[in-house]
């Protein structure tokens, strides 16, 4: 059965996390064809080829090492909103003039050496480091690095009817990852108050795991250890709905029929349709 990874994992358990996700991630978009690789994904704008330029341009800005200065033409790409999108927009179009095969070599080439860089150290977890948004500590971008590397290998299955790895260390590490966002569904996107508890039950196939949230007198959300009394919400929900709905994948009503829900409806619903959490 697969667990989330321990929330105190050290820093080579870590490492060997995100080397498994990406050496998952390799492996998948080295079977794909030269159809599947301009397959359209859920992501707006977005082809396979596009999903992969994107891991590879921010595992390169993970090593130090950046693009040439590139200008996409932005009124040909209405799919981009915001400031941010921008910023990660750019590495995506610098490549989209690459052929498949150099893709992949580029895609190996990166993978591979960051990840030799990750083994060599330092093995210090608060190291600070690079990242795209800003220089967090080594433990938290490895794990960060991770979980997107696995959600975008789970948009690529989709794209390509591929379905997998829902299971995997990548997988795993994507829960504990999600996890943390609950007692603020709950207690602030929901609006909870005080004396109400969530039982969420995350089931096979993939990753389970169970968590209770309560509401303090102060009205603060939290996780709680297993009540003694029944939960306001129950609601049980198969994995991999579970992190679509947290990434943002398709529109919040989509999972809703996956998702059975038990106690007060009113609360339930609020809580289970607005579940994103990712950009």
């Amino acid at each position: 059965m697969a667990i989330p990874v321990a929330t105190d994992a050290d820093l080579p358990t870590l490492i060997a996390c995100w080397q498994s996700a990406h050496d998952d991630f390799l492996e998948l978009i080295g079977q794909l064809s030269d159809e599947q690789w301009t397959t359209p994904t859920d992501l707006p704008g977005w082809t396979v080829a596009d999903v992969v330029a994107h891991v590879v341009g921010l595992e390169k800005i993970c090593m130090g090492e950046f693009d040439p200065p590139h200008e996409p033409d932005w009124a040909a790409l209405d799919h981009v909103k915001s400031d941010s999108q921008k910023m990660v927009e750019v590495s995506v179009d610098l490549r989209r003039s690459n052929s498949r095969t150099e893709a992949l070599a580029e895609a190996t080439d990166v993978l591979t050496r960051r990840g030799a860089g990750l083994q060599a150290g330092p093995q210090d977890a608060d190291t600070p480091t690079n990242s795209v948004f800003g220089p967090p500590l080594l433990s938290a971008l490895v794990r960060q690095r991770t979980m997107d590397t696995w959600v975008h290998e789970q948009d690529i299955r989709r794209a390509v009817h591929r379905p997998g790895n829902l299971g995997s260390v990548g997988a795993q590490t994507s829960a504990t990852q999600l996890m943390p966002a609950l007692p603020m569904l709950w207690g602030k996107r929901a609006g909870a108050t005080a004396g109400q508890t969530l039982h969420l039950d995350v089931v096979s196939p993939g990753v389970v795991f169970q968590a209770w949230v309560g509401v303090s007198d102060e009205g603060r959300a939290s996780f709680i250890d297993d009540p003694q009394t029944p939960a306001t919400v129950q609601l049980t929900v198969p994995w991999e709905v579970f992190a679509q709905a947290l990434c943002g994948r398709g529109p919040d009503l989509a999972h809703r029929d996956a998702m059975q829900l038990q106690g007060d409806e009113e609360l339930g619903e609020r809580f289970a349709t607005q579940l994103s959490v990712t950009p």
